[in-house]
């Protein structure tokens, strides 16, 4: 018998699929967990993937708890410990009052004592966890010494870190994603994959019971409505050909009066510009087309779009607002037009770099497409709500976005520009998780659609030719990012012309490239042209202008200008709180970035704060295994460094080098500092061995790199 036939016959025996340890002070999470894992019925889906996991009627069933499982029991020490024997998995109730907890303590030690593997998981409901080392007050730490540390035989913490499976149900957060981590753990598998598949089965009972309940209804009334549908069909048929008859004269006397109106005596011999016309057509929408408010509505909405995708923010935002608010004030809303209103407005907003309330918008857009039959409905509503939760951090609704518009897509024969979207917002979905490999992948397969589709110097090629140079430059391959670079701006200047938002992005991508290759020269003029233009075109305190701060603010770190980085980097974290909210991970950047600057300046403690911070902004909105904490562990383990605080140094970079070499194991580019900083933290505990073998994989990786070159 293999090891995985045993590990699936021992799973098979336990009596018990959890066992959940509490305070008492924490008595009613326990409850509400205990009654939560024994109601929750796994997707039948989920089930064909699980082995070795026995489940009652797709349930995990039963789960240990004490009041429920012991309250006759005369020796309840005794039945406690036969029950952590039998139970295939630990939940810990992580609290303050948990880590005080002797109880919790002892029952944690004794179940990893057991000879068994078998898995420990917790579930925070107050506290923080390693609040020592985010240097918060240790009265707030959640998780017990016994679990944050690994044990050796005889129960005693041997100070290397433990890092167990953690889901958070502290104010704010969603209850049922906790849930759905801890039912992954128990059952070993993906928590993507199990919430993936639970938002699908509830998608599905909600449209049952919908369909369910207006079933009974069209079944009594449906005889009775046949005979009116066919009348009225003919009637409704010849109304909506006089309609769109009159909708089609009237918009062409109205472009052609618009395209007759600068005549050449009027335009001075000045060049009438795209900008111009539009101008024009949005002052004459309030006077010419009083009398066909529908038709006014509708082109209000295109000249908003055409003025969005020149950069317009500012003459499309009262074009869409007002369409908008047309549509709310008809006494029957709903239908293709309003919805078209709805989805421009929140592609709008999420240019402006606004996605909370484009996310608000586009779900309105989304409730109306809904309505609409399968071959009319749009997926831009359902692709712009995906993006605009990606910018959110949401990222489990966007993927959930995502495979909605993947499944509407089935549905449209003619939406090549649409599949490239939704293959670029998968890649982008994978690049905020750090999987830059899976993220190239999407982004070849959009490249190719595109260039099949619309040509090789296409508006539409040029975006994704920057998503794949951004995803080359983070997978630290630079060369290969410069060449697309290359492409698309000259691609887009020959499009756009040289002051738009997307010119502007190109450009700041192709400036940090540079940086990346030590040629300031270069990268510096590019950063301060992109900083001018995004402060004239979205404003001195937009997200945008903050992002230009920092990028500028990183050149100057990397060549020793450190005092004037730092007043830019000050600036664009209150940019960032103020838009985004302080526990936004932009936040976090800039204040990595500051700890790098104040370090330099011989600032440690100051730089030790502000990485202890992006820390914990990080690992909350981000995960504990994701790139970005790798960084925020190597800023701290700096300071560290600087103060001589070597084991606590040596701690830090194991944990932030294991996270990186997920995903950066073999780039000698993004590896360095980390193993640099380790060795010497190792040298300063004197485990002079483990530092040389650290420095000869640094070498090893640094000859691979240049045989690459």
């Amino acid at each position: 018998m293999d090891n995985s036939q045993k590990s699936a016959t021992a799973a098979s025996t336990w009596r018990y699929r959890a066992f959940i340890s509490y305070s008492h002070e924490d008595t009613a999470w326990a409850h509400w967990l205990h009654r939560a894992l024994e109601h929750y019925v796994v997707p039948l889906q989920v089930r064909a993937d699980i082995h070795g996991i026995s489940l009652y009627n797709g349930r995990i069933t039963p789960i240990f708890l004490d009041q429920a499982e012991l309250a006759a029991a005369g020796d309840l020490n005794v039945e406690v410990r036969a029950a952590l024997d039998q139970s295939q998995v630990l939940i810990v109730i992580a609290s303050p009052a948990a880590e005080r907890s002797p109880k919790v303590a002892e029952e944690i030690i004794y179940f990893k004592g057991r000879k068994a593997p078998r898995t420990v998981l917790a579930l925070i409901v107050g506290g923080r966890p390693s609040a020592a080392m985010r240097g918060l007050p240790e009265n707030l730490e959640c998780f017990p010494v016994s679990l944050r540390f690994e044990l050796d035989s005889a129960g005693t913490s041997t100070g290397n870190p433990a890092e167990p499976l953690a889901a958070d149900v502290r104010e704010g957060r969603s209850r049922r994603q906790a849930l759905l981590k801890l039912v992954a753990g128990i059952l070993g598998i993906s928590f993507d994959a199990l919430a993936r598949r639970d938002i699908q089965r509830r998608n599905r009972r909600l449209a049952f019971v919908a369909s369910f309940a207006a079933f009974g209804m069209l079944v009594t009334s449906a005889l009775a409505l046949a005979a009116w549908l066919a009348r009225e069909e003919a009637n409704q048929q010849r109304s909506r050909a006089e309609a769109e008859a009159q909708a089609s004269r009237v918009t062409m006397e109205f472009l052609t009066a618009i395209f007759e109106a600068p005549t050449p005596e009027k335009a001075l011999g000045r060049p009438v510009s795209a900008r111009d016309l539009l101008d024009l057509g949005a002052k004459r929408l309030q006077t010419d087309l009083q009398q066909t408010p529908d038709i006014g509505r509708r082109l209000a909405v295109t000249i908003g779009r055409a003025y969005r995708s020149i950069g317009a923010y500012d003459r499309a935002q009262p074009l869409l607002e007002g369409a908008v608010a047309a549509y709310d004030a008809l006494p029957k809303s709903g239908g293709r037009d309003q919805a078209n209103a709805l989805a421009e407005l929140g592609d709008l907003y999420r240019y402006q770099a606004k996605p909370a309330d484009a996310a608000r918008i586009l779900k309105r857009a989304i409730a109306i497409e809904n309505t609409l039959p399968s071959a009319h409905r749009s997926i831009s509503a359902w692709l712009s709500l995906a993006r605009a939760e990606i910018d959110l951090n949401q990222r489990v609704d966007a993927l959930s976005d995502l495979d909605d518009a993947a499944r509407e897509l089935k549905n449209q024969s003619n939406a090549g520009r649409d599949r490239v979207r939704l293959l670029s917002y998968y890649a982008l979905l994978y690049q905020a998780d750090g999987n830059y490999k899976k993220s190239i992948d999407y982004n070849k397969q959009a490249l190719a659609l595109s260039r099949q589709l619309f040509g090789a110097d296409s508006p539409d090629v040029l975006g994704v030719l920057a998503a794949l140079a951004v995803n080359y430059n983070n997978a630290g391959e630079i060369k290969a990012a410069a060449e697309y670079y290359n492409q698309e701006i000259s691609i887009s200047e020959s499009i756009y012309g040289p002051e738009h938002p997307i010119v502007s992005t190109l450009l700041m991508g192709y400036a940090i490239n540079q940086a990346e290759q030590e040629r300031y020269a270069v990268a510096e003029p590019l950063f301060r042209r992109v900083l001018a233009m995004r402060e004239k075109i979205f404003g001195p305190e937009n997200i945008n202008t903050a992002y230009a701060l920092d990028n500028l603010a990183a050149m100057f770190i990397d060549v020793g200008r450190f005092s004037e980085a730092l007043p830019l980097l000050q600036r664009s974290e209150a940019i960032y709180e103020h838009a985004e909210g302080p526990k936004h991970p932009d936040v976090a950047f800039a204040l990595n970035e500051q700890s790098q600057a104040l370090l330099k300046m011989n600032r440690p403690a100051e730089a030790r704060a502000q990485a202890v911070r992006a820390l914990g902004i990080n690992e909350e909105a981000r995960g504990d295994e994701h790139p970005l904490v790798a960084r925020s562990l190597l800023r701290v383990a700096e300071a560290d460094l600087a103060e001589h605080k070597y084991p606590l140094a040596v701690a830090e970079l194991e944990r932030g080098i294991k996270i990186a070499d997920l995903t950066w194991h073999d780039s000698y580019f993004r590896m360095q500092f980390f193993l640099e900083d380790y060795a010497k933290a190792l040298n300063g505990v004197g485990r002079r061995e483990e530092a040389k073998a650290v420095l000869n994989r640094l070498d090893q990786l640094r000859a691979a790199d240049a045989q690459k070159k």
